[in-house]
């Protein structure tokens, strides 16, 4: 059972030792994910597989949160980056998954999955730099080797007689 407390505090109560508990209540506004509204964000949990006992088999703590491309507020091209970052996590309906069961809280792993979104959003901002396939420092480098690989076959042939 829980309640809500005085001053933001969620108050839980064990039905076993029927004690009462403190722990702060943060809601999900303040996940930390750059440039996007967090109340678009789906945020789901469920049971963990794995070791852990019976908090395993009673506890849903594995987070998975669901995000939107479009939704991020960020430039058209570092969507498409975002989207090509992100192949491998998007969902059927094009929504990108972040998974998180690492720990056996269900707060930490909603922290991880949100520091791992933004991650992803931070990776995509960065524009990549454009090179130039037709600079001359290519062509003089082709140059240079050419007339070292001459220097040396000269330099062979010398040794062998062919003067």
């Amino acid at each position: 059972m829980a309640l809500r407390g005085s001053m933001g505090a969620l108050l839980v109560t064990h039905n076993r030792w029927r004690w009462l508990q403190k722990i702060p209540y943060t809601s999900h506004s303040d996940a930390g994910i750059p440039h996007y509204d967090s109340r678009k964000m789906k945020v789901s949990y469920s049971r963990s597989s794995g070791p852990g006992g019976q908090n395993v088999n009673k506890v849903e703590t594995q987070v998975e949160l669901r995000i939107r491309p479009e939704d991020v507020e960020i430039s058209a091209d570092a969507v498409s980056r975002l989207r090509d970052l992100c192949r491998n996590r998007m969902s059927a309906n094009g929504e990108m998954m972040f998974k998180s069961s690492e720990t056996r809280s269900q707060k930490q792993n909603f922290d991880i999955a949100a520091r791992l979104a933004s991650d992803y959003i931070r990776k995509a901002m960065i524009e990549p730099k454009v090179w130039n396939k037709n600079s001359k420092t290519k062509n003089q480098f082709k140059a240079k080797r050419m007339q070292e690989k001459k220097h040396q076959s000269k330099l062979v042939a010398w040794r062998r007689g062919d003067r």
